[in-house]
């Protein structure tokens, strides 16, 4: 706890009572570029920005094409998740796409790592960090996924569940009706939701399916009560948008199922800075074979992941 955050869970600078502060003394130190300064304040107030172009059009029509040859004639290596069962299995040839997500596709595809060291998300991310990122999961769609409205801390855990970001690279440009993925601003300065005394993430051994099913509604009510509003994203292909671990946001209803949502979301948390050592992602606590990160090269990022061994590089830190 630090009285310096807005919550007893602590967060990063951006999270800090003084936060605007904190940004103006790092553009004078020069931490912060001044090209960012408008987008982190815009962060700070909100908790989220969009970063048009950030990614490379040729590059994201690569992989989603690398994507849609899976799909179409299946690889047993890479893993698919049904969001109904929350079920992995390997990606079969001809597979249901519609509410079902591709994991940790960032582990086969070389495209897909690309996407994750753009240079402009790269910059952003070491602003809000204050250390180099580390991408622990990958979670690849085809259709909007309909996931009502969450926080990120509820379900995508770390040690520290505040030091948690999402970035959502459009693939292609987004429709009305295709699901969009919405979200809504301010939300992250909700007071905690906690499943239990110390706890923000939900334990499905612990909690059980009706704390789950209450979950969804309860954070809705409360956008609600403090009159915040949601609001859709329709990117154009590149665009990327990145949101703090407590913003509110899910996909909208599919209303014209013609139509797909190609994006790729990603899940990082901080390595180790001048400040405080390296976050950890809660799977390393349980899976001591996966704490292996490797290099996102002329980035200083790193990716590790929950589904896949990963062998060393030269620069590798374990754990």
């Amino acid at each position: 706890m630090t009285a310096e955050t807005r919550s007893p869970f602590g967060g990063l600078w951006t999270d800090r009572v003084d936060a605007e502060t904190q940004l103006a003394r790092r553009l004078g130190s020069g931490r912060v570029s001044s090209d960012l300064v408008a987008v982190l304040s815009g962060w700070i107030i909100d908790g989220y920005a969009i970063l048009p172009g950030a990614a490379d059009p040729a590059l994201c029509d690569r992989f989603a094409g690398e994507l849609a040859t899976a799909w179409r004639e299946g690889h047993p290596e890479q893993i698919v998740v049904d969001s109904r069962t929350g079920t992995p299995r390997p990606l079969a040839a001809g597979d249901e796409t519609r509410l079902a997500r591709a994991v940790d596709a960032h582990v086969h595809f070389e495209s897909a790592r690309e996407l994750l060291r753009s240079p402009r998300v790269t910059e952003f991310l070491g602003a809000v960090f204050d250390a180099d990122p580390l991408y622990f999961q990958s979670l690849v769609f085809e259709t909007g996924s309909e996931q009502g409205l969450h926080q990120d801390t509820a379900f995508v855990v770390v040690d520290r569940p505040l030091e948690l970001v999402g970035v959502w690279f459009a693939l292609e440009d987004v429709r009305p009706g295709s699901g969009e993925l919405q979200y809504t601003p301010g939300s992250q300065r909700l007071a905690d939701h906690c499943f239990a005394p110390g706890r923000r993430h939900f334990d499905p051994g612990i909690d059980g399916h009706d704390a789950h099913a209450s979950y969804y509604p309860s954070i809705a009510r409360r956008c609600d009560e403090a009159d915040l509003a949601v609001r859709q994203f329709r990117p154009m292909k590149g665009d990327v948008l990145v949101w703090s671990a407590d913003l509110v946001h899910g996909g909208a209803p599919i209303t014209d199922p013609t139509l797909t949502r190609r994006s790729l979301v990603a899940h990082a948390c901080p390595l180790a800075g001048p400040d405080r050592p390296a976050a950890r992602p809660h799977f390393f606590s349980f899976l001591p074979g996966n704490l292996t990160t490797r290099a996102l090269p002329e980035s200083g990022a790193r990716y590790a992941s929950q589904y896949h061994v990963l062998p060393p590089d030269e620069m590798s830190p374990v754990g």
